[in-house]
């Protein structure tokens, strides 16, 4: 009996709680100096990196068709301020998950920059891209 109730919460315990990405911070939620920096970064991407990535593969945000395109990253910095690794977590663009040449366009000014130090050996949640409140 105490096995299969150890086996029972050994295969229980891995499947409930939180998911991996869930103790990850947002970019929004992290602390100065590292929000600011963040935030200045994502409004630049969104008004020009996502306008063009929109434009280039015909994308259009509107209620009726396609009310949401965005991707959910986590970024991992590594110790010399660049994007060691990243995780798709979720992607929604007009109801379809997006593909690879989708995810590398969102990504290409983030692996182009030096991130300050404030983010040196940091993993955090992003999300990159918009959606309509319909």
């Amino acid at each position: 009996m105490k096995n299969l109730a150890l086996l029972l919460v050994l295969f229980i315990i891995p499947f409930s709680g939180k998911t991996q990405t869930d103790s990850l911070l947002w970019d929004y939620e992290l602390e100065d100096p590292g929000y600011h920096f963040f935030d200045s970064i994502k409004d630049a991407w969104l008004a020009n990196d996502f306008q063009e990535i929109m434009k280039n593969n015909h994308l259009k945000l509107s209620c009726a068709k396609c009310h949401a395109i965005y991707i959910n990253f986590v970024f991992e910095i590594d110790s010399l301020g660049t994007l060691a690794d990243y995780q798709v977590v979720k992607g929604y663009i007009c109801g379809e998950e997006p593909g690879n040449k989708l995810v590398e366009m969102f990504l290409k000014r983030f692996r182009e920059m030096v991130f300050p130090e404030c983010f040196y050996r940091k993993k955090f949640k992003v999300r990159l891209g918009n959606a309509l409140k319909c």
